[in-house]
């Protein structure tokens, strides 16, 4: 039960200007945290020294923060994959930014206050840590919710409001070629369901006498995609999958976004958020 809620999907945040925004703001709340509660020593100071303290708190969460979702992910990989981001990923992830902070903060505290406090230094990051803990996790948990629910109301909505119109209706029984680690193979055009992309290989799954078959092609996603580029039914709904829209016959989602769903096939794809607009203007028409 905890793994599978630890894994329920969630959404990474992409847009750099919300990310600058999101630090400025938790650097203001914890100038006013430093400032009203004085921990690590700072109720034997002034006034004025207790606030500029808390002022160049304020800005050392603003500049971890902003390193942490700016600078870090461009050399950690798994800080910008989208698709394998998860309710455990965000809660460490969170929990990560109060620690490095935290540390930061106690130890400016040594240098300004003058007095080396074991409790200050070591104890003080770690308890942030954990008692934050339970309330980053339900708020994490009960923001899922709210947007997994939200995001179906909607996936529904655009469900009802699909066409079905087939694209490949007069180029049904064209042929398309895909090299493999087995030479070249052909494919009905209108019998291929979806590329998809991974650590190891592209793959190509199609329709084999009325069985979802995977094929292994020896190509990248782009050069794939070439072979496909004048029908007008295949489309790139997220870096790492190409779809046959004329095989979607519904939309579902999860807290990440819009998933599409394919007939006679239990594998569900997703979609991009940036392409959410886009996806449902492309199965209403």
């Amino acid at each position: 039960m905890f793994n599978k809620v630890a894994n329920t999907p969630y959404p990474l945040l992409q847009n750099k200007l919300i990310k600058t925004g999101i630090a400025l703001s938790w650097g203001l709340f914890v100038t006013f945290i430093i400032f009203f509660l004085k921990p690590l020593d700072l109720a034997a100071l002034n006034m004025s020294e207790v606030l500029s303290f808390s002022i160049c708190g304020g800005i050392i969460t603003t500049c971890v923060i902003l390193f942490n979702a700016l600078a870090l992910p461009e050399f950690f990989v798994p800080l910008r994959n989208e698709m394998e981001w998860a309710i455990r990923k965000e809660v460490i992830y969170i929990l990560w930014n109060v620690f490095v902070v935290s540390i930061l903060v106690a130890f400016y505290s040594f240098f300004y206050v003058g007095e080396y406090n074991l409790y200050n230094i070591i104890l003080f990051p770690i308890i942030n840590v954990f008692s934050l803990a339970p309330f980053v996790g339900a708020y994490v948990f009960m923001n899922e919710k709210i947007l997994s629910k939200s995001l179906n109301k909607e996936a529904d909505a655009i469900s009802n409001s699909m066409n079905f119109k087939k694209r490949l209706t007069s180029q049904k029984d064209e042929i398309v070629e895909f090299k493999t680690f087995d030479g070249t193979k052909k494919i009905k055009v209108s019998e291929l369901i979806f590329l998809a992309e991974n650590k190891k290989y592209v793959a190509a799954y199609y329709f084999n006498n009325g069985l979802m078959s995977e094929l292994k092609l020896m190509m990248t996603l782009k050069e794939a995609r070439e072979e496909l580029r004048k029908y007008t039914a295949f489309y790139r709904c997220q870096k790492k999958w190409v779809v046959n829209l004329d095989f979607v016959v519904s939309l579902s989602a999860n807290a990440r976004g819009y998933l599409l769903d394919f007939k006679d096939c239990k594998i569900k794809v997703p979609v991009s958020r940036s392409l959410s607009n886009e996806i449902t203007n492309r199965l209403a028409k």
